[in-house]
């Protein structure tokens, strides 16, 4: 693994990282905390952090200023020192929902739960077990982490969302050409739809789920109705609604508490 730095964003750049359920090259931002290097024994915890539906690896470093509130928050002392692994979703600039396609390529979920999850914890100083990652994301990660998390409970010990969304039914007006490609049947649809399925998961299964949305944001009914159904099903979560809307402003704003839940002391 080539990792190239970057330093007015604090992060790491993989570049040409060849992925077998992509079938082709993939790319990644990764944060690494202070004292990195200096503590070549110690091994850190992972949040894998999704960007949005046409958006690039590099968007949670340069636009939501992950690298550089990780880092304030770890100096403070708010939360344990942490690894953030930003990759594209798999289909840059368009959105690939972060599914497994139809046909035997491409295998988005398994690029990140499989290929992803395998290059970080060889190459980098992870806890390579279910207690050192989470996933989070916005927007279409949202969805991603949501569905990835749930769908890979024993791969994932905390989800996290931002203004994602968590039913699938409708969206295919939002995401053509791609939404035939990635779900195209009531089955497929049903597999990845986590308003749906989640009646069927045992709440001592269930990773510690924090999701919140703003008040203005196009995505902020069905966020309440994710967390009605929840509390109907009584499975364990976390909702929280704030002033804002669909924005960066908004998602850099409440990284703050996503980082907080999956890492604070």
């Amino acid at each position: 693994m080539e990792l190239i730095r970057q330093p007015s964003h604090g992060a790491l750049y993989v570049e040409g990282f060849e992925s077998e359920a992509l079938q082709g090259r993939a790319s990644v931002w990764i944060y690494l905390p202070p004292g990195y290097e200096d503590e070549p024994n110690r091994r850190y915890p992972v949040l894998y952090l999704l960007h949005g539906a046409w958006g690039w690896e590099f968007d949670w470093a340069t636009k939501g200023s992950a690298c550089e509130t990780a880092g304030r928050m770890i100096s403070a002392g708010e939360v344990e020192p942490h690894i953030i692994v930003m990759p594209n979703d798999g289909l840059a600039g368009v959105g690939s929902l972060y599914v497994n396609w139809r046909g035997a390529r491409p295998r988005y979920e398994d690029w990140i739960t499989r290929d992803l999850v395998g290059l970080v914890d060889s190459q980098l100083r992870t806890i390579p077990e279910r207690e050192g990652r989470c996933i989070g994301g916005l927007s279409m990660g949202g969805y991603g982490a949501t569905n990835l998390g749930l769908r890979n409970r024993a791969l994932y010990r905390s989800i996290t969302s931002h203004s994602g969304f968590f039913d699938v039914r409708g969206l295919s007006e939002l995401f053509q050409p791609v939404y035939d490609h990635a779900l195209g049947s009531p089955e497929r649809i049903r597999a990845n739809n986590p308003i749906e399925y989640v009646e069927d998961i045992p709440a001592e299964e269930m990773p510690a789920l924090l999701f919140d949305c703003g008040t203005e944001d196009f995505l902020y009914q069905g966020n309440v109705a994710f967390a009605e159904r929840l509390k109907e099903l009584g499975l364990p979560h976390a909702y929280r609604e704030h002033p804002g809307a669909h924005t960066w402003e908004y998602w850099s704003e409440h990284l703050v508490d996503q980082l907080v839940f999956h890492f604070g002391r």
